[in-house]
């Protein structure tokens, strides 16, 4: 339906104005409800995200917010809906704010609203469902002290890492200054060889547009030819006494 938005309508909407039109709230739930339900290849992300964020934007317009404080609501509100419904606070906050960016998180104004909502939606449906607020791992307890030598390893490992990791860095980054520089040095000879007809002829104009003094008149002023093409006429002129 033309009327149900889109992810990109989300993300447009987002950067524009903050907040999502929330009028096809309860066509969008209905419709991804009986998808889902129905056994449709339809994930659940998009939808929560939207209907969430559509939540957070009437909201945001209800209470009379700012931009910035609306489109925090938005994506605070769709966080809680992502992290609730799976049940990982951190994956679905970083989930929804890297959503409207190509780089990765860009609005850090909503990281701790979002962070912190997703955390109380994951304990709410834990105590809605029944489950105990814990961990997805059982670590068994250890039995033996471990050696302290393994420490050791383990810094050095860390610095012999971070100077192969500064090596790369500076030699890749010096390799792309040399390439680019002999590119343009070989572009540069290209052009300014002996072979004076691979010179392109320049011309600088001047041009006088003022209003005032001139009634709209434009003048262009010829100042200078290059060398070239000053060369070019010379001789033609020569040629022609003779």
């Amino acid at each position: 339906s033309p009327g149900i938005p889109d992810q990109n309508d989300w993300i447009r909407t987002c950067h524009a104005r903050g907040v999502i039109d929330h009028k096809s709230f309860w066509l969008l739930f209905f419709l991804s409800t009986a998808g889902m339900a129905s056994g449709l290849s339809l994930g659940p992300e998009l939808p929560l995200v939207l209907t969430a964020g559509m939540i957070g934007s009437w909201l945001g317009v209800v209470t009379r917010q700012s931009v910035l404080s609306a489109r925090a609501m938005n994506l605070t509100a769709a966080s809680a809906a992502i992290a609730g419904f799976f049940g990982f606070p951190m994956a679905g906050a970083l989930f929804v704010l890297e959503i409207p960016h190509r780089m990765g998180l860009q609005y850090f104004e909503a990281l701790s609203p979002a962070t912190f909502a997703s955390i109380i939606a994951v304990i709410v449906n834990r105590m809605v469902l029944k489950n105990d607020v814990t961990g997805y791992y059982d670590y068994p307890f250890l039995t033996t002290v471990l050696p302290a030598h393994i420490f050791y390893i383990a810094v050095f490992y860390g610095l012999v890492g971070s100077i192969i990791g500064a090596i790369y860095t500076v030699g890749v980054k010096k390799l792309k200054t040399d390439v680019h520089l002999w590119f343009h040095n070989s572009g540069c000879d290209h052009l300014t060889g002996d072979d004076e007809s691979m010179t392109p002829p320049t011309t600088t104009v001047i041009i006088d547009s003022d209003p005032t003094e001139h009634a709209g008149e434009r003048r262009a002023l010829l100042i200078r030819d290059n060398d070239m093409m000053y060369q070019h006429r010379r001789t033609s002129k020569v040629n022609v006494g003779h």
